[in-house]
């Protein structure tokens, strides 16, 4: 090898380095300027840049025991719920529930405190018991039937939760918080718009996703169909070994 090929590898190799510096460069300037910045979660439960909405199948057939009391249960006694505190790091919690509908039983800025989420949890877990003990079993299999063959249950109940995500995103709403949409289901069924296609759009957006599978066994198809709607090592079962309220609120903190 010359003298004159030898510098021209030197200059080829040096050229090469400064594209991939100019690189490195333009991407941390870019990430340092950018008008939007992500904030972490947090670490801890009674502190976090966070937003949830809760999903509740409300179907007779859905298994509730222990839903509202695990719910409950997620929330650090000093958690700050609700916006306007002095420290900014808080939780605000709206809830869905769905059936033949889903409705939006709270928006995120219904409450302000831990104990008007709890009266609010309460009084929809009254209200299922007492649909419950009024409505028979044959009445509510013959009514679910209908539905599952019109309509996809669980995909409303996602889509309404993903709709609330969107206002208020739209709207600048704490947009920079991490949000997570949090599913409590025993059932998994549909006909023409599938849950797990819509669950994955929704991750793909930057929205987290739990799912709680509140049914007997964890070898079902419910089960199992689950966990292609949360994210990975997102999925949860009543039942485990781990307690869920260890499980969810691990969730919630872990979240970026």
């Amino acid at each position: 090898m010359n003298l004159l090929q030898l510098l021209l590898l030197v200059n080829g190799e040096l050229l090469e380095l400064l594209s991939l510096l100019y690189f490195v460069i333009s991407v941390v300037f870019v990430a340092c300027t950018s008008s939007t910045t992500y904030r972490k979660c947090g670490t801890n439960i009674n502190y976090l840049w966070l937003d949830i909405v809760l999903v509740i199948d409300n179907t007779r057939i859905m298994q509730m025991d222990g839903v509202y009391d695990t719910i409950q249960a997620m929330f650090g006694q000093s958690v700050r719920i609700g916006a306007g505190h002095p420290d900014p790091r808080s939780t605000r919690v709206a809830i869905v529930t769905y059936n033949e509908v889903a409705t939006v039983e709270a928006e995120f800025s219904k409450f302000k405190s831990l104990t008007a989420l709890n009266q609010e949890l309460e009084k929809l877990n009254a209200t299922q018991i007492r649909i419950r003990s009024t409505r028979s079993w044959i009445c509510e299999f013959i009514i679910l039937v209908f539905l599952l063959q019109k309509y996809i249950l669980t995909f409303r109940g996602l889509s309404a939760a993903n709709n609330l995500i969107i206002a208020a995103n739209r709207a600048n709403d704490r947009k920079q918080y991490k949000k997570l949409i949090v599913l409590f289901t025993s059932n998994y069924s549909f006909k023409n718009q599938r849950p797990d296609v819509l669950a994955l759009s929704i991750r793909q957006s930057g929205i987290d996703i739990s799912t709680v599978y509140t049914g007997a066994g964890t070898t079902g198809n419910t089960a199992f169909q689950l966990k292609f709607v949360g994210n990975y090592n997102m999925n949860f079962h009543m039942q485990d070994a781990t307690p869920i309220v260890q499980e969810l609120q691990g969730a919630t903190v872990s979240r970026r």
